[in-house]
């Protein structure tokens, strides 16, 4: 990442995007330091309204504070504090109404339209695009002409979805990135977003709406451009097939400006990544900063050289000069990337507090990391709640402090707590609608309604316009009149829109019936074809199947979907034609819908059958299972055992088990009474029987499913009899983590009991490749049947294993098989490095007291801080978390103390790398790769070009350099950036006693 235009250096950090600035509202609105001396210090009026507005934000008087914040806008509109300021601005209307807001931001538009600063365009485009999104919640036609001026790209090409190695596909380069020109690439889908905001929303264009995507648009460029990309997702950015940035863990901000100039045509290419995928929009601008629409050219691709930078919007210039004589006013710079949801405010809110410990920095910082402190960052939490204690014991006075801590014990479920403080708040700042809003909620959940009743109505007349307090109202009755809470939830729509209050209101009187009203609202709301869905429903529930199919039609122009076509086949059925087009259709971009194939057989059939029967191997046989005497020499035998698995591109999988078992004696009727299912997932069964000597059977069978999966009871088995246990699993095989690889290992037998025949076939769709294996040599088949390849072998009379022979894991047995989709450690390292990357992130590790001295000193003392403070925790492999987690918790897997460590050395310069060993013990599972080849997670540390530190940390008595015995001198795989090396582990004091271990070969 290069350095800024200011020079300030980038702090890279991870964003969890779900950033909720909602929720501090103007509780944070404004802030001061005074800084006597800044060399860009704000104009006297400025820093007047500032105060006032101070003085206001700390009695918790919005309305005034309002006016003091309008009369900043309006006196100094491109400010750099004023620019601060504009979406706090715009988020008083939620407590103090719209209409007001809406009369200054007129004025203020006209301020800045006539204010002559250089920065007037970059300040009129952000205040346009505050004002866009008030607009839209409350008057969506003037929502769209301001859409219009700001003229953001609408026609895009788009490629994909492509999903592999889970968050390592932003990483990997798919097909749009080494294919020179878009005609080659498939699939790819051109689109002209049709929704009035003009934000590309991938899901609505393609199926499935997950894993990455590439959004491209080309264009002339006859000058200096500014691309302004608005995304809080992860993705990278590509300008004329050149890569210009990443919004990752590194970096990661909700709008990112990249200037463009030098060049007569731009490709823009956006690899988005997600589950499913959020949203994104461009905006192009001149040099000027005024919005432009290019001419766009999407059958062009650009590749010529274009001068492309990355730059920081104003006021940061400004907000930087400021802190360069005054390291204080650096928590101005803490809120210009709190504005962008960023964790760069961190930093500047820490540098700020160490040149001065001021209350409304410590405020602003706890606010932060409130709002970034999730189930992943638990510490953030904690700190922020820590420091607003100790503001509020020393500041009690300090109202915003007191109403955040009052949002986080309503957080956390403390609501007796709450109540007394909000009712405290109440009290003390009655003209703060923010305190009504909260003790009504703690009327609410505590069941206190009269209470609550007198209060709403007392909050109604201070606050008319508030619609937080007609929000919580309709929250209140959603459970004790749901006529009023509908009423006021309609009210509260034309006020406030929301998706989500829309939906509950349409779902409200389709539950009711009352489908007219509900085809109203949803043409009303609909700018956005975001009730589309409901609306199919509504008119198939009418029976007006012919209205329903023109509105499935156009929208599977617009996105294919199985569920469109599933609706289609249900209008068949519901009309007495046949479906079977519709749901084959539906089944060919979803093959899993098991549900519908299984229809499809029955259809076919007549009757409700296997799905599998047609697709049996060599295991089939005519007739029931007869009890053989050849095999009475052993407790019980495996006559026949088959697996039948499918696996579908989308990461789901099924199979069909067979199994028919012949208990001998008393031995074997116990050690067969309860059968294990050997898979996870939907148990389905087909046959559960038990057949005597004579052929007879009886069905004597109880299923019993635990959260430790499924087995099955046998009551009354007695030995001379054959059981036959058939059944399908639905997704028995869980990929590897948030990837769409299959990985399984499985016996095929017990101990001390053989198997007359065996047989497992895999079929995957013809581009899917399979590793697949037995331990022991079996000749394999490939056929292929339509588009799919069916792998297969069958084994016969097999030898009992017996008890005494070492099996430490699946593949350490003798008559074993395994298969995966990963192809190699190359995959292996693309999934593993997404994992990794995902939960690194780059924030410093502050205060952490490790010994200093030579590199190796430096290394010991990072090694010692780890094992004497982080616990060891579960032992688990792939379930990172971040560095700071784990210092938080004290505790860890080997895994996260890897990480920890990295971090560690990282923040005082020092590489490391991860690497990855198998305990030499342990037979070699051939060419076979899976998740679990590896067992042992090390820290890899290169001293210079010959030496190297290997820390392993999964015995707290080692000493730094020192390995366990059961991986001194295997080869370890060290991930190192996107590539792997393999190098010999070497324990530290290996006999050599020099304390240093030599480079590790190849």
């Amino acid at each position: 990442m290069p350095l800024h235009k200011s020079g300030l250096p980038a702090f890279f950090h991870l964003r969890i995007m779900q950033y909720k600035l909602y929720i501090i509202v103007l509780v944070s609105a404004v802030f001061i330091f005074d800084a006597p001396g800044a060399s860009a210090a704000p104009r006297p009026d400025v820093q007047c309204h500032e105060r006032s507005a101070l003085q206001r934000f700390r009695d918790g008087d919005y309305l005034a504070q309002a006016k003091e914040l309008e009369a900043l806008l309006i006196g100094n509109p491109t400010g750099a504090h004023a620019i601060l300021h504009y979406a706090d601005f715009f988020r008083i209307a939620e407590y103090l109404g719209a209409e007001r807001i809406l009369n200054a931001a007129g004025r203020i538009r006209e301020a800045i339209r006539s204010s002559g600063d250089e920065n007037a365009g970059a300040c009129m485009l952000h205040f346009n695009c505050e004002l866009e999104r008030l607009l839209y919640r409350i008057d969506a036609e003037r929502a769209k002409k301001l859409t219009e001026e700001l003229m953001p790209i609408r026609t895009w090409t788009l490629f994909g979805p492509y999903r592999k190695y889970g968050p390592g596909d932003l990483d990997y380069p798919f097909q749009p990135e080494v294919v020179s020109t878009a005609g080659g690439i498939h699939p790819q889908k051109r689109i002209r977003l049709n929704e009035s905001d003009g934000w590309l929303d991938s899901g609505k264009y393609l199926f499935p709406g997950r894993g990455v995507v590439y959004a491209k648009v080309s264009f002339r460029s006859g000058s200096s451009l500014t691309l302004r990309i608005f995304s809080g997702s992860r993705y990278a950015v590509f300008i004329n097939r050149r890569p210009v940035l990443r919004n990752d863990e590194t970096c990661r901000r909700a709008m990112r400006v990249i200037t463009a100039a030098g060049c007569r045509g731009i490709t823009v290419m956006i690899k988005l990544y997600g589950s499913p995928f959020e949203r994104m929009r461009l905006l192009v601008t001149d040099e000027h900063d005024r919005p432009v629409s290019p001419d766009i050219e999407q059958d062009a691709s650009f590749t010529g050289e274009c001068d492309v930078e990355e730059v920081l919007d104003p006021p940061f210039a400004a907000l930087a000069a400021e802190r360069a004589d005054n390291p204080q006013r650096a928590a101005y710079l803490g809120y210009y990337f709190d504005n962008l949801e960023s964790d760069e405010a961190l930093e500047y809110y820490r540098e700020s507090l160490a040149d001065k410990n001021d209350p409304y920095i410590r405020y602003r910082l706890a606010a932060s990391l409130l709002a970034a402190g999730t189930d992943l960052f638990p510490g953030r939490q904690a700190e922020g709640v820590g420091i607003l204690d100790r503001l509020i014991k020393e500041e009690p006075h300090f109202y915003p402090a007191r109403l955040k801590r009052l949002e986080s014990l309503m957080g956390t479920g403390d609501i007796e707590n709450a109540h007394r403080e909000a009712d405290a708040l109440v009290a003390c700042m009655p003209g703060n609608p923010r305190a009504h809003i909260m003790l009504l909620r703690t009327l609410g959940i505590l069941e206190y309604d009269k209470e609550f009743i007198e209060s709403a109505e007392k909050a109604r007349r201070l606050f008319p316009d508030s619609v937080g307090i007609m929000a919580v109202e309709a929250d209140f009755y959603r459970t004790r009149d749901r006529g009023k809470f509908l009423d006021l939830l309609s009210k509260l729509l034309k006020k406030d829109f929301s998706l989500e209050r829309a939906g509950t209101v349409i779902r409200e009187y389709v539950s009711r019936g009352d489908y007219t009203t509900a085809l109203e609202l949803i043409r009303s709301y609909n700018f956005n074809n975001d009730f589309s869905d409901q609306m199919i429903e509504i008119y198939m529930r009418q029976g007006d199947f012919e209205a329903a199919r023109r509105c499935i039609l156009p929208a599977l122009v617009t996105r294919e979907r199985p569920s469109l076509y599933r609706a289609l086949g249900r209008i068949d059925i519901l009309q007495s034609d046949d479906p079977a087009m519709y749901f084959q259709k539906a089944l060919s971009m979803e093959p899993s819908q098991y549900d519908i194939s299984d229809y499809l057989n029955f259809l076919e059939t007549g009757a409700v059958t296997n799905p599998f029967s047609t697709e049996r191997g060599n295991g089939d046989t005519s007739g029931p299972p007869r009890y053989n005497e050849g095999y009475a020499s052993y407790p019980s035998v495996i006559l026949r055992r088959e697996r039948n698995f499918v696996l579908h591109e989308d990461g789901r999988c099924r199979v069909f088990c067979d199994d028919v078992i012949q208990v001998n004696n008393n031995e074997g009727v116990d050690k067969w009474r309860e059968i294990r299912i050997p898979f996870q997932g939907m148990f389905r069964p087909v046959s559960m029987r038990v057949y005597d000597m004579r052929g007879s059977y009886t069905d004597p069978c109880v299923i019993q499913k635990t959260n430790e999966g499924t087995s099955v009871f046998i009551s009354s088995l007695a030995k001379k009899k054959v059981i036959h246990l058939s059944y399908i699993i639905d997704d028995p095989i869980a990929t590897l983590r948030k990837s769409s690889l299959f990985s399984l290992a499985e016996c095929i037998q017990n101990y001390d009991e053989p198997v007359i025949q065996a047989t497992v076939r895999v079929t995957v769709p013809a581009k899917m490749k399979l590793n697949f294996r037995f331990k022991t040599p079996v000749p394999l088949s490939t056929s292929k049947i339509g588009d799919h390849s069916v792998y297969s072998a069958t084994l016969t009379n097999i030898p009992p294993v017996q008890l005494g022979h070492r099996s430490d894991g699946k593949l350490d047995s003798p008559y074993s098989y395994s298969f995966t989709t990963m192809q190699g450690f190359g995959d292996f390292v693309a999934w593993y490095g997404g994992l990794i990357r995902e939960a690194s992130g780059q924030s410093p590790l502050n205060g952490v007291p490790v010994r200093k001295g030579s590199l190796e000193e430096t290394i010991t003392g990072v090694y010692d801080f780890v094992v004497r403070e982080i616990e060891p925790g579960a032992s688990v492999m792939f379930y990172p978390v971040p560095p700071e987690t784990t210092l938080f918790r004290k505790k860890g897997s080997v895994e996260n103390r890897v990480l920890l460590a990295r971090a560690l050395l990282r923040d005082r310069g020092i590489r490391s790398y991860i690497a990855l060993a198998r305990d030499k013990s342990l037979s070699e599972p051939g060419d076979a790769v899976t998740h679990d080849y590896f067992n042992t997670l090390l820290l890899y540390v290169p001293l210079d070009i010959d030496n190297a530190l290997w820390l392993d940390f999964s015995d707290r008595r080692f000493p730094c350099g020192v390995t366990a015995e059961n991986i001194s001198g295997v080869a370890a795989l060290v991930m190192m950036h996107d590539s792997f090396r393999f190098r010999k582990v070497r324990s530290r004091y290996d006999g050599t006693g020099s304390g240093r271990t030599g480079e590790n070969e190849d």
